[in-house]
């Protein structure tokens, strides 16, 4: 019995485990799993922020959930993100809380 990990039993070349939070699919991230992928890797509050108004129509309450994550993280987000910048978003995520799985 061949217990490796790669989606088969039989003797084929050897894959790592698929990411299941990153889609439905097969391997393929969903486009709110790769724009996740995409917030994330910001590295400045102002980036971040860019991100969010740049994609707005494509963002979820999960997106919305993960930028704010991301700007509490950032160092640099105190001096970027005051609460005026800031309320927009928080408001849009408490409109949208009920779309969040627990």
């Amino acid at each position: 019995n061949n217990n490796n990990n790669n989606g088969g039993g039989g003797s084929g070349p050897l894959r790592p485990p698929r990411d299941r939070s990153l889609g439905p699919s097969a391997g393929t991230p969903s486009k709110q799993a790769l724009l996740n992928r995409e917030i994330i890797n910001q590295q400045s509050g102002q980036e971040v922020l860019r991100l969010l108004e740049q994609r707005r129509p494509d963002l979820d309450a999960t997106n919305l959930a993960t930028a704010l994550q991301r700007l509490a993280k950032i160092p640099d987000s105190q001096r970027s993100c005051s609460s005026e910048v800031l309320r927009p978003w928080l408001d849009e995520l408490t409109r949208r809380l009920p779309e969040l799985r627990p």
